[in-house]
Order: structure tokens, then sequence, then C-alpha cells
């Protein structure tokens, strides 16, 4: 029977009803830190048909405390297996500063207790100590933790601060979460004087954007090659090139193995798109390949990358489109000389 862990405010009302689901502090061998402060706990339920069954502690009896969380946190793992990684590119407001964003509908927020994904985001963001906040359910951001740059900080503690006041989300925590090598040490020590100050301009964000739309910090906030640039890039500079702006936008969002395997994938059919164009017989509707080949190169892009993604990022440049477009006639220029050469 799988179980899930579930991260939820110390706030929660189901703490207050008389049948409490069985609790357990995030970092289990560190009571000292949980005494700092009201910390998130973890309930765990099952979920049935989209309605979630919050287990008490009779249903452990017999297990500790560390069975427990593993067992929960492997059926997490597969629920998981296929949520990637996002890129959230923060340079405009701190020069070079990207951060990695989990969003998923609803177990986002508890990638926080997978040591191997925490690892793999440090791995992306080449860093071992993480800084890590779940505003709200199904929400995670990840900041590589550096002392000496207090501005990178401001930043993140002010988009963490923005998505944990929006009154439409489910919050949990604005509680800044301190990881080495994958795992949950402790929390950042804010002073309350900084941290309401960082709230209330987080609010004041919030208020300008809906009356001016500056520029968000919102999940979104990324740059992919959009659909007209992916469509003429595989018309004009054929299927390789196509599916090469795929797997670039697949590599901004995280989704790096995704990206590598397109990349190989587009390397590979290359040649046997070229055979099948020679051997048709030369007739009127040949001149709609080049059509077709855009058309399901488009297709696949959508396939691949979340509706919400392409809605509301950014596009790429020209200039990086046009790169892809021509090295992609360079890779089919050289690829059909090699061809030429093999058959003579």
């Amino acid at each position: 029977m799988n179980f899930y862990p579930i991260i939820k405010p110390c706030t929660w009302q189901g703490f207050q009803q008389t049948e409490q689901p069985f609790l357990q502090d995030l970092i289990l061998d560190d009571p000292a830190v949980n005494s700092l402060q009201p910390l998130p706990k973890i309930v765990y339920a099952m979920d049935q048909n989209d309605q979630l069954a919050y287990i008490g502690e009779n249903f452990f009896q017999g297990k500790t405390d560390e069975e427990i969380k593993a067992k929960a946190c492997a059926d997490l793992r597969r629920e998981l297996a296929e949520e990637n990684w996002q890129s959230l590119d923060l340079s405009a407001k701190c020069e070079g500063l990207r951060i990695l964003v989990m969003q998923t509908s609803f177990y986002g927020s508890e990638v926080l207790l997978l040591e191997e994904r925490m690892k793999e985001a440090g791995s992306l963001l080449n860093a071992q100590r993480l800084l890590v906040c779940t505003p709200y359910r199904g929400l995670t951001f990840v900041l590589p933790f550096d002392d000496e740059n207090k501005a990178a900080l401001e930043v993140f503690l002010g988009v963490c601060y923005e998505n944990f006041n929006e009154p439409e989300n489910d919050p949990i925590s604005d509680v800044i979460w301190a990881l080495q090598d994958g795992t949950v040490k402790g929390i950042l020590d804010i002073n309350q004087d900084f941290k309401e100050y960082h709230h209330s301009q987080a609010l004041n964000e919030a208020a300008e954007s809906e009356t001016t739309g500056p520029e968000s910090s919102h999940v979104t906030d990324i740059k992919l090659f959009n659909s007209v640039q992916i469509g003429l890039g595989a018309f004009f500079g054929t299927p390789l090139a196509g599916l090469l702006l795929v797997a670039s936008n697949l590599r901004n969002t995280g989704k790096q193995a995704s990206a590598n395997i397109v990349a190989v994938l587009a390397v590979l059919i290359m040649p046997l798109i070229i055979l099948l164009y020679a051997s048709i017989p030369q007739q009127p509707y040949e001149k709609l390949f080049p059509a077709i080949a855009a058309l399901l190169t488009l297709l696949i892009a959508r396939k691949l990358i979340p509706k919400e993604l392409r809605d509301n990022s950014k596009s790429r440049s020209l200039w990086s489109w046009l790169a892809y477009v021509l090295g992609g006639l360079l890779a089919v220029f050289i690829l059909l000389l090699g061809m030429v050469d093999f058959i003579r």
C-alpha cells in the first residue's frame, strides 16, 4: 500500500482535530532546530482517487520514524520520477543568478524530502550547500548557498515571500531550509525585522505587478524557443535544427535527460530522412516534405514542453535561433558529403 509524506504548515487545522494524523518533524535528528520556531510538519496520507486519507499513529505501530519516512519517500520518489527541475533566470534582478524550481500539481514541495533529488539540484547548480523554500503546495525553490553573495540571497527571499503571500495559493511556509549534500541540516536564521521588510517588499511588488505589469519573478520566467521559431527552424534548417531547438528548450526547463535523448535521436534519424527523401520518386508533392517535417517537429515540441511554460516563457533571441539553423544546415551538408563519399 502506497502512502506519501506531505508537508503541512504548523497552522494546519488538521492538527486540532480529535483524531490527529501521525506527524513528524522535518529534521528527525535535531530537536534543537525544531524548537527554534513553529516549523512545518510531515504528515502521511494515502492518495485514494485524488482524495487524501490521512494516516493515524495506530497504522504505524511497531515502525520507527526512520522506517516510516523511508517507505513514504520511496513511494514519493516513484511519484516524482518523471518530474524535472526547471531553471529560473533571475539575472535581471541579480547578475548571473539562477535558481531551480520544482513545480507540480501537488507533491512538488515534498521533493525537499528526497535526498537524491536535492543532490541532483546541487549538481545542476554546482553547489553542495543549498537554501530551499517551499512557499506553497506543489512548489519548491532552490538557491546555491554562498555566504558572500548577499544580493542573491535578498532576491531569493523576495521570490519566496512573493509566492508565499499569493492569496490564491495553498501556503506552506516561508521558512528557508539549509541543506548539505542533499539533506536538511537546519534553517536560515533570519532577523524578524529583516523578514518583515522582505515580506512587505514582496507584497508591494505583487501589488505593482497587478497595475503596471513589470517583469515577474514567477516560475515561468524562463527563455525558450517559441513555436514559430521551432517550426521555421525545422523548415529552413532541416529537422535536425528543429529537434536541436526542442532539445535546447528541454534543457532550459531542467529536463536534461530528455534533452540528451532528443539531441541523439536528431543526429541518428537525419541520415534516414535523407535516404527516405532521395528514394521517393520525384513528384509534385515532394515539395511538401520540408513543411511536413516542420509540422512533425512542432508537434513533438508541443508534446514535450508543458503548455504553461510555452505560454508564459520569454522567447529566445533571433541570433540564438539563427545559430541553430545555420548549425543544422552545416551539419546536414557535412553529412551529405560523407554519405556521397561512402556511396562512391
